[in-house]
């Protein structure tokens, strides 16, 4: 199998495992979504935590301490290393997610090769706001 192939079935397996029934994407021909989660993991790229952080919405900030996240997030991407590649994968809508009030959500996954780190999946969990604009939830490197 190849790489992209193995990426790709390994986000499906994640968002099967965590419990999600995946609909087809009503938001393919959108870019607001990928546009979004990109700037958000530019951040990451950048090694600004403090500027993704902000970027996350403010229930997701009140579920976990900004000490612990950006601790993790350090540990991770210093092991894996620059980011060397990234491509889109798949982009999904869930009307709930865990631990959040329902709403519209997105779920976008990337296929990503870092220095150390050859074959990553990155999922960027962004909330749809009420006025439109796109906010992130989560974040989980693979």
């Amino acid at each position: 199998m190849g790489q992209r192939y193995k990426a790709g079935l390994l986000c499906w397996l994640l968002l099967l495992l965590l419990g999600w029934a995946v609909p087809p994407s009503t938001f393919a021909d959108e870019p607001a979504p990928l546009v979004a989660a990109q700037h958000f993991l530019d951040r990451l790229d950048a090694g600004d935590y403090s500027g993704a952080w902000d970027l996350l919405d403010a229930y997701s900030r009140r579920l976990e301490e900004s000490s612990h996240w950006w601790h993790t997030l350090s540990v991770v991407r210093e092991a894996y290393g620059p980011l060397q590649q990234r491509e889109p994968g798949i982009l999904s809508e869930r009307n709930s997610y865990f631990q959040h009030p329902d709403g519209a959500y997105v779920v976008a996954c990337f296929r990503s090769r870092f220095a150390f780190k050859a074959a990553a999946v990155e999922t960027v969990v962004l909330r749809l706001e009420p006025n439109g604009s796109l906010s992130v939830i989560r974040y989980v490197i693979n």
